[in-house]
């Protein structure tokens, strides 16, 4: 019965270490977990023992565990605050349980309000038999009394016949009840052995999450990271100041890739989460009379305060030129709009190239450069055609 007792337990443990070894792959993943350390299903205790009840739970993606309540036959009978900031945590609490049966779990509750619920456990507590006082025996015994009866015999004179006449005696018994002598046999309680629990050291392990993984240009994230039995961690290969933590990044790439390395006597482990900003450009306009180009092209992303090189070139013995800079710039029917400054403008013959350094400056956001070309007339003149290209500038 013990031996089948145990394979259970060690089944049960075994499925529980595959599981919890599962989830920590899982990227993202909303989960909350908690199970009972003690006690173990079908425990049997003696009346007035006490013992220890230990729970130990977790939050996969955060924000963490608060507390942890046991109960006892649906009832609560104690509560233990944890610290959010750790990625696993336990409660323990020394309890003297009442005679009889007992189903017993521990509930978990997370920062956001969540709750998750351990598998109950079922176990007995047994009530001891103490001897009472007996009677003391005596030897069985019978006592026979015989009490004689006499009888007077009369003689009648002076008839000479005589008449005697006898009783007989009977004797009288006496019993004496016989108390019966019982063997007083002394009850030896049955002791169930404790479990000696082995201590198992978790290996290292990282965990790197994101609140959100695709952005607009300007946007920021909160990374966060969480470790188990590590001594070093970096971020891209910047040493962190604590093991477990936070902090805002804002990427300016279409993709950035940030790794969380962690290193132990057991080795380095590392985890990945890769944020995106998504950059909206309009589609590039170029013109049959003229060509305009930048550092990095159309779609480019520069900072505030980069020096880039533009260059243009025009020939036309029939039409103008007007070489704006829209800044901040937005798309409108007609490629783009907003408040803007003329870089250049007037008349070219040569179809050479024209290059000139130009420094970025606020604000910051989307900039176009567009090349207009015109046909002078007495009025305004007539806008004949455009080429344009956009860049991103990041504070």
């Amino acid at each position: 019965m013990r031996l089948q007792r145990c394979i259970r337990q060690f089944v049960l443990l075994t499925g529980l270490c595959i599981l919890m070894a599962a989830c920590t792959g899982i990227e993202g993943a909303a989960s909350m977990q908690v199970w009972l350390d003690y006690p173990y299903e079908e425990v049997a205790i003696n009346e007035g023992s006490t013992f220890t009840f230990m729970a130990t739970a977790r939050d996969v993606n955060g924000p963490g565990i608060i507390g942890i309540q046991f109960f006892s036959n649906g009832q609560m009978i104690a509560s233990a605050d944890t610290s959010a900031a750790d990625p696993l945590v336990s409660a323990n609490y020394t309890w003297q349980p009442e005679v009889g049966t007992h189903e017993v779990f521990a509930r978990a509750q997370s920062v956001s309000g969540g709750i998750a619920d351990s598998q109950p456990v079922i176990f007995t507590v047994i009530q001891m038999e103490d001897p009472k006082d007996q009677v003391p025996l005596t030897e069985a015994s019978k006592t026979a009394t015989l009490t004689p009866t006499a009888t007077t015999v009369t003689r009648t004179t002076p008839s000479v016949t005589t008449t005697i006449t006898t009783t007989p005696v009977t004797p009288t018994i006496t019993k004496t009840p016989v108390t019966p002598t019982p063997t007083i046999t002394p009850v030896t309680p049955t002791v169930t052995p404790s479990r000696t629990l082995t201590a198992t050291r978790r290996p290292p392990e990282v965990y790197l999450y994101a609140d959100r993984t695709n952005l607009s240009p300007g946007e920021c994230t909160t990374l966060t990271w969480e470790t188990v039995n590590i001594s070093e961690v970096t971020l891209n290969g910047v040493p962190l100041s604590s093991l477990n933590g936070s902090t805002q990044v804002c990427p300016v790439t279409s993709q950035t890739t940030y790794t969380l390395m962690g290193y132990s006597s057991g080795g380095i482990v590392s985890d990945s989460v890769t944020i995106r900003v998504n950059y909206n450009f309009p589609q590039q306009q170029f013109s049959i009379y003229a060509g305009i180009s930048i550092t990095g092209g159309h779609g480019s992303i520069h900072k505030l305060g980069d020096t880039v090189q533009i260059c243009y070139n025009f020939s036309s013995q029939n039409y103008i030129f007007e070489f704006r800079d829209y800044s901040p710039a937005s798309l409108g029917s007609d490629g783009a709009t907003g408040p803007y400054s003329v870089l250049s403008q007037g008349s070219m013959y040569d179809s050479q190239n024209v290059c000139k350094n130009y420094t970025l400056v606020a604000p910051a956001g989307y900039e176009a450069f567009q090349f207009r070309v015109k046909l002078a007339s007495e009025g305004n003149p007539v806008l004949i055609d455009v080429a344009e290209l956009w860049i991103y500038v990041y504070p």
